[in-house]
C-alpha cells in the first residue's frame, strides 16, 4: 500500500500507465490448470489448487483496488481545478468591478477640478473686465456712452491678458442706473454677472467704485461752510476817468457775491480830429516801356496787354505826364474841364480823369460816407486801332511803347473836424466777505438729511 500522504498529478499518460499495467502482466492459467478455451466452463479442481487459486484471487482484487484508487484520486483532483478556475474568474471580476469603480471614481473628482477651474477662471475674467470697465467709464464718458467690448478694451490696452476662447464682440460691459452688468461668452455660452456701482466716497483712482458694505458701515466725516457776513461800504472813490464801456453796477444787500458797485458819469467834449475817407476808381497805371520795332509812321501804345496804333501823324504818348495843373490840350488829349462828381470817375482808353481836390462843400461837421471830388477831364481826339503788334509794315523804326494797365485805384482824402465825443468817468465803491469756521459732523454714509442741508464729505472716515 502507499503512503497516505501521497500524491500524484494525474494526467492521460497515467492513465496509459495503468492500462498497459493491466494488459501487459501475463498470467499462464495452463501450468496450473490446464488448458482452457472461450467455449469451456473453466472448471477445476478448487480443492486441489486452494492455495494458488487465492494467490491469485487476492491479487487480482488488489489490482483492481489500486486502480479504483487511482481513478477516484483523478476525479477529486477534476473538481478541485474546477473549483479553482471558478474562484480565479471570481476574484478576476472582482478586480476589474474594483477598478471600474475607481476610474468612474477618478473622472468624478476629475470634472468637479475641470468645474472648480472653469469657474475660477470665469472669476478671472469678470473680475478683469470689471475692473477695466471702471477704468474706461469716466466721469465725461458716461454722459455719451455706457457699453465697452471685450475686444474694444483689448485695442485701449486697458486689459490685462485675457484667453482667446472669449468672444470680444459678444462679450461686453454696460453701465445703467449704477448698475454695471457684464456678459461673458464662451463657446457660445453666456454667462452674466452684475456688480452695484458708483461715484461713492471711497472712489479713489476711478470716478465709478464698485459698492462696499464694508466701507458704507463706517462713520464718514462732514463739513459746512460757517456762515458767511458782509462788511459795511466803503466809501465812494473820487471819480477818474475810464472807459465808456464801463456800465453802472449796483450790489442787493444780501449778494455775498457782489463786493463792488460802479457809477458812472459821462461828458460831452468837442475835439479836433483828422477824418480820413476813402474810395476807389479804375485809372491809368504806368507799367514798364517796350522798345520794339514799329511802323514810322503810327503812334503805338499797349493797354492792359492789348497794342493799339493811332492814326497816322497823331500821339498818345505821355498821358502819365498830365497833371491837375495842365488844365489845357495836352498834343492830341483834348481837356474838356473841371468837373465835380460825388463818386470818383474811371479812365478808358481814349478818356483821362485828373483829381484835382475834394469838396466838402456837401457835409457837415463830417461827412455821412464821403466828399464830392474835382476832376480835369481829357478826351483822346484821334482813332484807336488795335492790332496784333507793332511791325505791320515795311517800313519799321525802333522806338519806346508805353505799357499801361488801367486797375481799380484807392482816393483817400483827409481833414481836421470838430467833433462831439463823451469822456467818462466812474467811481465805485467795495465791501468784503467774512465766514465763520466750518462746522464737523460724523455720520454714516449718504446721511441725506446732512446732505440736504449744505454738508459735504471730508473723504475721512473710520
Amino acid at each position: 500500500m502507499k503512503d497516505e500522504n501521497y500524491t500524484e498529478d494525474f494526467n492521460e499518460e497515467d492513465d496509459n500507465y495503468y492500462d498497459d499495467l493491466e494488459y501487459d502482466e501475463e498470467y499462464d492459467y495452463l501450468d496450473d490448470y490446464g488448458e482452457y478455451d472461450d467455449n469451456d466452463s473453466m472448471e477445476y479442481d478448487r480443492n486441489s489448487n486452494d492455495d494458488q487459486y487465492d494467490e491469485y484471487e487476492e491479487k487480482e482484487e488488489k489490482e483492481t483496488t489500486t486502480e479504483k484508487h487511482y481513478y477516484l484520486k483523478d476525479s477529486i483532483k477534476g473538481i478541485i481545478f474546477i473549483i479553482l478556475v471558478i474562484i480565479l474568474v471570481i476574484i478576476l471580476l472582482g478586480f476589474f468591478k474594483t477598478n471600474k469603480s475607481k476610474v468612474n471614481k477618478i473622472d468624478k473628482n476629475e470634472v468637479k477640478v475641470i468645474k472648480k477651474l472653469e469657474k475660477v477662471d470665469n472669476d478671472d475674467i469678470f473680475n478683469k473686465m470689471k475692473e477695466s470697465s471702471l477704468k474706461y467709464f469716466t466721469k465725461e464718458k458716461i454722459e455719451s456712452e455706457n457699453t465697452i467690448t471685450l475686444g474694444t478694451m483689448k485695442e485701449l490696452n486697458i486689459i490685462d491678458a485675457v484667453d482667446d476662447k472669449y468672444d470680444n464682440s459678444k462679450s461686453v460691459s454696460t453701465l445703467s442706473d449704477n448698475k454695471l452688468r457684464i456678459d461673458v461668452y464662451r463657446d457660445n455660452k453666456k454667462t452674466t454677472k452684475s456688480y452695484i456701482v458708483g461715484n461713492y466716497i471711497y472712489c479713489k483712482d476711478t470716478y465709478y467704485c464698485e459698492k462696499s458694505t464694508e466701507l458704507e458701515s463706517k462713520s464718514y466725516e462732514y463739513t459746512k461752510e460757517g456762515k458767511k457776513k458782509l462788511s459795511d461800504w466803503s466809501d465812494w472813490t473820487e471819480y477818474e476817468e475810464t472807459s465808456c464801456d464801463v456800465k453802472n453796477i449796483s450790489c442787493k444787500n444780501d449778494d455775498i457775491e457782489c463786493l463792488t458797485e460802479i457809477k458812472t458819469n459821462t461828458k460831452p467834449i468837442q475835439e479836433e480830429k483828422n477824418m480820413v475817407y476813402q474810395t476807389s476808381r479804375n485809372a491809368f497805371k504806368t507799367l514798364t516801356k517796350e522798345v520794339k520795332f514799329t511802323c514810322s509812321n503810327y503812334d503805338y501804345i499797349k493797354i492792359n496787354g492789348i497794342y493799339y496804333r493811332t492814326e497816322k501823324n497823331s500821339n498818345f504818348k505821355m498821358v502819365g505826364a498830365i497833371t491837375k495843373n495842365t488844365k489845357s490840350n495836352y498834343y492830341n488829349w483834348i481837356y474838356n474841364g473841371r468837373k465835380k462828381f460825388h463818386n470818383p470817375p474811371s479812365d478808358t482808353i481814349n478818356t483821362r480823369y485828373v483829381f484835382v481836390n475834394e469838396d466838402y462843400s456837401n457835409c457837415d461837421n463830417t461827412c455821412s460816407d464821403h466828399p464830392d471830388y474835382y476832376y480835369d477831364v481829357y478826351s483822346f481826339n484821334k482813332q484807336l486801332v488795335q492790332v496784333n503788334d507793332t511791325n505791320e509794315c515795311n517800313s519799321l523804326v525802333n522806338r519806346v511803347v508805353p505799357n499801361y494797365s488801367i486797375e481799380q485805384q484807392k482816393i483817400t482824402v483827409s481833414r481836421n473836424e470838430k467833433q462831439s465825443t463823451n469822456v467818462c468817468y466812474k467811481s465805485e465803491r467795495t465791501r468784503k466777505l467774512s465766514q465763520e469756521e466750518n462746522i464737523m459732523e460724523w455720520s454714516n454714509y449718504n446721511d441725506k438729511k446732512l446732505l440736504k442741508d449744505g454738508y459735504n464729505y471730508t473723504g475721512e472716515y473710520k
